[in-house]
């Protein structure tokens, strides 16, 4: 003969169980967001246009982050910001209110890198690898 209250233990168990499981697997990896190292990615402007707004997202969420961007980022500039690591989407607004955002999917950001951008606008002046000014041509 069974005894009473067997299968609501069983029940209770596995509920537990699976709450512990859940918990656990709630934090990126076990780490927190607040742990998650920055790293400073350059920025070099090799564009015709002025860049006003750099706005990131994690892969798959519906809505641009804030501007990361402090200051115009001018055509042949370029300029530092900080991203945490892992993988974003970046979205690059012209000052120019009559040309579309570029966006650019999964990039990785794993250490201080730099990011080139000229695909899908006009070439520009373009930047120097060290990011000083450009030398004006005679």
């Amino acid at each position: 003969m069974r005894r009473p209250g067997t299968f609501f233990q069983i029940v209770a168990g596995w509920t537990i169980l699976l709450v512990l499981l859940l918990t656990g697997c709630s934090h990126l990896s076990g780490q927190d967001q607040s742990e998650i190292p920055s790293y400073p990615v350059t920025i070099l402007n090799h564009t015709a246009l002025d860049i006003c707004q750099i706005h990131l997202s994690r892969p798959y969420q519906r809505a641009w982050g804030g501007n990361v961007l402090g200051n115009r980022l001018s055509s042949g500039a370029c300029a530092t910001v900080d991203i945490p690591a892992g993988m974003h989407d970046f979205q690059f607004v012209p000052c120019a209110e009559t040309e579309p955002p570029l966006e650019r999917y999964g990039v990785i950001v794993e250490g201080p890198t730099q990011f080139p951008l000229w695909i899908g606008y006009p070439p520009g002046q373009g930047v120097p690898a060290d990011c000083s000014q450009p030398e004006s041509l005679p």
